[in-house]
């Protein structure tokens, strides 16, 4: 069974002034599930906790430049996802996922299969960009708040002004649009 982390709320104004038992709960609610999340891309823990400590590090430091986020957590996930990935090109390692025992390990690809694989993704891209040129704005959005935010269906739907259930609407009619670009090949692309 997921455990799913609920977002906190938190008085952002005292924050940004420098309230420092605000950060201590911060850090404190999402030390560890940052680390079980880091841990699904590596199993070097000194690169998990080097990039949890950057992030809290850039994270008080900047944050009097910093804007309130719609969701702290998707903020935080998505930040510590960005210094894993950093952390990780660093060291010259990319993370395999071996579905078969469901075992995560690193390794260092051939300079051929990186091209390959940028190469297809690449064509990827591309296709995808194609494809979501006929839909409407509110449908690209919802697209990309979901699928590149991570926002939640009822963050989209605060955000956009509408209700939850209009926002499943959207998303689903977002993704046939996509899938019938894609010519049906969409389908593992947009999974959720």
């Amino acid at each position: 069974m997921k455990h799913h982390l609920r977002d906190i709320n938190i008085d952002w104004e005292s924050f940004v002034k420098g309230d420092e038992r605000i950060f201590s709960l911060i850090y404190k609610t999402f030390y560890k599930p940052l680390y079980h999340y880091g841990s699904k891309f590596t199993q070097n823990t000194v690169l998990i906790e080097d990039a949890i400590h950057d992030l809290f590090i850039r994270f008080w430091k900047n944050r009097a430049r910093l804007t309130k986020p719609p969701s702290l957590k998707n903020y935080l996930y998505k930040a510590f996802r960005n210094h894993m990935n950093d952390g990780l090109k660093a060291s010259g390692r990319y993370v395999i996922d071996d579905i078969d025992s469901n075992y995560q390990f690193e390794m260092v690809p051939s300079v051929e299969d990186v091209e390959v694989a940028l190469e297809r993704l690449k064509i990827v891209k591309q296709r995808l960009s194609d494809a979501m040129v006929p839909l409407t704005n509110r449908q690209r959005n919802a697209l990309l708040m979901r699928y590149y935010e991570g926002c939640s269906y009822s963050e989209i739907a605060g955000l956009m002004g509408i209700t939850v259930k209009a926002t499943y609407k959207l998303m689903a009619r977002s993704v046939d649009a996509v899938r019938e670009g894609l010519g049906g090949a969409g389908t593992k692309l947009l999974q959720e």
